[in-house]
């Protein structure tokens, strides 16, 4: 990173000229690659297209593991954040990963109105991890 310096007008469209044309001898290298990469992308993109084929008609698709891929369906056991990446079965956190999650929450960023107080969020936590064992996979039917 250089060091912030203030430049003229001038100055600054030189510099920003001389990016330019840097970017653009680059890309210009680069064009031949892109030009072999191209029968791939377009056999990536078939792929892609006969994938989705096949699971546009399975509604119960809920959609892939975060860790290995996996189709998940509606009924499979897993694990899905409310808004974040869903597991599978085997790719599920443990209770006590669960609980270590919910205890370095920001509590300034814990929604109260629709999940409580944070302190029983933790509570209730620990006691699943007492009921089921910290290193034992939660996973519950999506």
């Amino acid at each position: 990173m250089h060091e912030a310096k203030t430049l003229t007008r001038e100055q600054l469209r030189a510099e920003i000229d001389r990016i330019d044309a840097a970017r653009k001898a680059i890309e210009e290298q680069a064009a031949p690659i892109r030009a072999q990469l191209e029968p791939y992308k377009q056999k990536i993109a078939a792929l892609d297209e006969e994938e989705l084929n096949l699971l546009d008609p399975h509604g119960d698709l809920l959609g892939r593991c975060e860790s290995c891929n996996a189709l998940i369906f509606a009924d499979d056991k897993g694990w899905r954040y409310e808004e974040g990446p869903m597991f599978c079965a085997e790719h599920s956190p443990t209770y006590g990963d669960l609980l270590a999650e919910i205890k370095t929450f920001p509590a300034d960023e814990w929604d109260e109105e629709e999940y409580g107080p944070l302190s029983a969020a933790i509570a209730g936590r620990e006691a699943l991890v007492a009921d089921h064992g910290a290193d034992t996979i939660c996973a519950v039917e999506l």
